[in-house]
């Protein structure tokens, strides 16, 4: 019995340790490597293996920074959503009517079968200028794109689920998007916002993401509140069928193997008491 647990426990390794720990990545504006600032760092930090290659950031008239995302506030509309890790969140904005500030990062490898792929943002203003975020494939075709701007929040460029999501503003908006890639040529997104207005959308994509841009441009006025706050980029892999089959067949055995030794137990305990008898 000790055998072929060790076995099971064996194959079960060999069957999730690559699906898992070659996928599973995260950053956030707080890690050391961007002590110097985000606009500093040529590389981009990381956690796990290969999830994210370095950052791109390209402005025309604008900046990357880390800042507090609760500070997204102005004419007294109040604080902003808190999406911070340890206080901190990468801040983006843009000074100009015609300037556009981009920050583009890729994927190690497109997004596999079964890769989730998940961020959070946070805005507040949306009658001036436009921001948000597109997903996209190594060609650069846009496959989902939410826009935040024209005083609504939006999702569109994807399979199914897309249009306006809401047109009612709240200061401490936030939303946590959602990939998971379903198959070879596409997958299912989710969008949760959250702050004073909890709400949800889901739909599908087409495609296979590779990488990602953060956004905000046109914007002619200056302040906190118009600027786009990022921060938690996970890259994480679910669960295969073949693991939790195999995570099924040794929670069995070795439940067999407890049940087993009690009984034996029991038995050894009648006899002894038989044998005083």
């Amino acid at each position: 019995m000790k055998t072929g647990i060790s076995f099971l426990l064996l194959l079960v390794f060999l069957c999730t340790s690559e699906g898992f720990a070659s996928l599973v990545g995260t950053d956030n504006a707080s890690a050391d490597a961007y002590s110097d600032g985000w606009e500093n760092l040529d590389d981009g930090f990381i956690t796990g293996d290969g999830a994210f290659n370095g950052w791109s950031l390209t402005p025309t008239s604008g900046g990357y920074l880390r800042g507090d995302s609760s500070s997204l506030s102005g004419g007294g509309a109040g604080p902003g959503a808190d999406i911070n890790s340890s206080g901190l969140s990468f801040q983006m904005y843009a000074n100009g009517a015609n300037d556009f500030a981009i920050a583009r990062r890729s994927f190690g490898s497109p997004l596999a079968v079964g890769q989730v792929f998940s961020l959070d943002l946070a805005v507040n203003d949306y009658t001036t200028g436009l921001k948000g975020f597109n997903l996209k494939n190594s060609g650069d075709a846009v496959l989902f794109n939410l826009s935040v701007g024209n005083q609504k929040y939006s999702v569109v460029d994807v399979a199914s689920g897309g249009g306006t999501l809401s047109t009612t503003y709240q200061a401490n908006t936030a939303f946590h998007l959602s990939f998971t890639q379903t198959s070879g040529s596409g997958g299912t997104w989710s969008v949760v916002r959250s702050g004073g207005i909890a709400s949800s959308a889901s739909g599908t994509y087409t495609g296979n993401p590779a990488k990602f841009d953060l956004y905000v441009g046109m914007i002619n006025v200056t302040g906190n509140a118009y600027n786009l706050f990022a921060n938690n980029l996970s890259l994480a892999a679910v669960p295969e069928p073949a693991a939790l089959l195999f995570g099924g067949v040794v929670g069995s055995v070795w439940g067999l193997r407890v049940v087993g030794r009690r009984a034996l137990a029991r038995h050894h305990n009648k006899a002894t008491n038989t044998a005083a008898v």
